[in-house]
């Protein structure tokens, strides 16, 4: 592996996930290393990320097998594989998966703004009983 011209591809949190992306990786014929592994042993997760790297050569087929392995471990179904879908079939979980992440995420921002506005008018009431 040439060191010279790699790429981080991801980082990792857990060190044993990062090891199973290198595997599938490594499945496929691509090389690769880590990055803070031992910094990870060292420190909490919360600290220190373990970076998963690539030759530049084989960044786009790596990218595309970890999203499919991202993909994967982001569905409902601990039975559902990648290994025999097509690219389509990929992309359509992919956007699947997104357009729930995204309705999550207006759910999120509109509790915060109910609670932010409740909390805005308690102060004002607040304000005007003291006044």
């Amino acid at each position: 592996m040439n060191h010279q011209q790699t790429i981080l591809i991801k980082h990792f949190y857990q060190e044993t996930e990062a090891h199973l992306y290198a595997a599938k990786l490594r499945e496929s014929g691509i090389e690769s290393f880590f990055s803070n592994a031992n910094m990870n042993s060292m420190f909490t997760a919360d600290f220190a990320s373990i970076g998963l790297h690539v030759d530049q050569e084989d960044a786009v087929k790596a990218q595309q097998i970890i999203e499919g392995l991202d993909l994967q471990s982001a569905s409902d179904d601990p039975n559902f594989s990648y290994e025999e879908a097509s690219e389509e079939d990929i992309l359509l979980e992919k956007g699947l998966l997104e357009a729930r992440h995204q309705r999550s995420n207006r759910i999120f921002y509109f509790i915060a703004a109910a609670i932010l506005l409740v909390g805005i008018i308690l102060g004002y009431l607040d304000f005007l009983a003291k006044a």
